[in-house]
């Protein structure tokens, strides 16, 4: 088979290389270029760079046209023409179809393609030389994409206690460590192929029974870690804290960690929840940001000021965040971010120890005021891949038992599904939700619902589909 060369929009589909009026005579993908900012070092030796990204690809092919009439050869050039034009409204408009280069070599058993965003057909200088043979010489110049993308594939998922496949994964609000109760689906190593990170369509179905009045969607790519080595996954469960622990059916693990304080006389009450982040935690994180995503079982009175800091194990500060102002109330289950920090703040390689994480809270209260800071868990978030994504408006929309939340990253949209029509509604913050190629990793979620609750029993059905990238062959 040779290789095969195409623009299409989903619809309509030009080939450039059917051997009968469209000849490829020359043309392989480009490898894009690099852009980065080099910062200077301590040494002679040259400085760090930063983001450091691929560039759109500009680049052309060697075209021969020919057709039974000279009719028809124009017809055919004006069909490239009109593909390009496509592809330039998508980008004045952000609307309609987006127009691929599909690039299928020999060999191959599908085709790649590449977002075309701009292009033109040009004529050789002696191109009319063939016009009376009814052919054409001419060269197709185009900017597209860094990257082609391969076939849609969905990704087989697993979870703690169900076994790797597609179709829907069940997991939960919450992540207790042993019990199958988690609240990630895991993607095997294999599973992801190419050599970029891809962009998913992860598809959250309300399997809980009764329509839910979702609010706040924190989904995450755990990545660039040996999952071998976090046997206690992400989570930090404030009841192992030292403590007053409260049963409760409504917390994660069955349990939450209780402080209260009474003043006597107008205070300012500082108090704290210290947790120890392994050293298995602490080398697989390596020095990577992580935002810390709370839920408390109650805080009251309002205002509480929420503050963050590391230390290692001889009480020395390695890192504080700023404070954070939480207006919440008791009653208020919904999942607060208490800001993000870097674990630890330096790659320290495999001989890392563990560090505290501290989770300090300072309210005003006046005499006879008692302070209530019951809190639930921590979860690590790793910022590379967070989105979050948040329903628009209120009353916040009823999602139907078997309906979903669709996050399509490829498409670069996010919508309600129901019954197989797409609703508005969803607004995206963050950075959008990639797999990796060739290694084990987690997709993460958590989950708020209107009326300031978070729900941890509340069940969901996972799917998830990818394309693979790659550069060039």
């Amino acid at each position: 088979m040779a290789h095969q060369v195409s623009l299409t929009d989903g619809t309509t589909t030009i080939s450039l290389a059917d051997g009968s009026s469209c000849f490829v005579e020359r043309y392989a993908p480009r490898a894009p270029e690099l852009e980065s900012t080099e910062a200077p070092g301590p040494a002679v030796y040259g400085g760090a760079l930063s983001q450091v990204r691929y560039r759109n690809v500009t680049e052309s092919a060697a075209l021969f046209l020919r057709a039974a009439s000279v009719a028809a050869l124009q017809t055919l050039a004006r069909s490239i023409e009109a593909m390009l034009e496509r592809a330039h409204r998508r980008q004045r408009t952000g609307s309609g179809a987006r127009v691929f280069l599909q690039v299928q070599l020999d060999g191959e058993g599908s085709a790649w393609r590449s977002e075309v965003l701009a292009g033109r057909l040009v004529l050789d200088e002696d191109g009319l030389d063939w016009w009376p043979n009814k052919a054409v010489r001419g060269v197709l110049s185009l900017t597209r994409r860094p990257y082609f993308e391969g076939a849609e594939t969905e990704l087989q998922l697993s979870t703690s206690n169900l076994a790797a496949a597609t179709g829907g994964r069940t997991i939960y609000n919450h992540d207790d460590s042993g019990t199958g109760h988690d609240n990630w689906v895991e993607i095997a190593a294999a599973q992801v192929g190419g050599a970029l990170p891809a962009p998913v369509r992860l598809q959250v179905t309300n399997t809980s029974g009764a329509a839910r009045s979702y609010s706040t969607f924190y989904v995450a790519t755990l990545a660039h870690v040996d999952m071998a080595q976090l046997t206690a996954g992400m989570v930090l469960e404030a009841e192992t804290l030292n403590s007053t622990v409260t049963a409760d059916a409504n917390s994660s693990a069955g349990n939450y960690a209780a402080r209260s304080y009474t003043a006597s006389g107008d205070v300012t009450h500082t108090g704290s929840f210290m947790f120890d982040v392994s050293a298995a935690q602490v080398q697989q994180m390596a020095g990577r940001v992580c935002r810390v995503l709370a839920r408390f079982q109650g805080l009251a009175p309002a205002p509480i000021w929420v503050q963050m800091y590391l230390q290692d194990s001889n009480n020395s500060e390695l890192w504080r965040g700023p404070e954070v102002l939480l207006l919440a109330a008791t009653g208020d289950l919904r999942v607060k971010d208490l800001g993000a920090a870097p674990l630890p703040p330096a790659d320290l390689g495999s001989g890392a120890a563990t560090v505290r994480l501290i989770v300090q809270y300072r309210a005003v209260l006046t005499n006879g005021q008692t302070l209530t800071c019951n809190l639930d868990f921590v979860q690590l978030t790793p910022v590379e891949y967070l989105r979050v994504v948040r329903v628009n408006g209120s009353p916040y929309v009823q999602v139907a038992n078997n309906a979903a939340v669709v996050v399509d990253e490829m498409e670069d949209v996010a919508y309600f599904l129901t019954s197989g029509s797409r609703l508005a509604g969803l607004v995206r913050d963050g950075a959008p939700v990639m797999v990796i190629p060739g290694q084990t990793q987690r997709i993460l979620l958590l989950c708020d619902e209107g009326g300031n609750a978070m729900n941890i029993g509340r069940a969901f059905s996972v799917r998830a589909w990818y394309r693979p990238r790659r550069l060039s062959v």
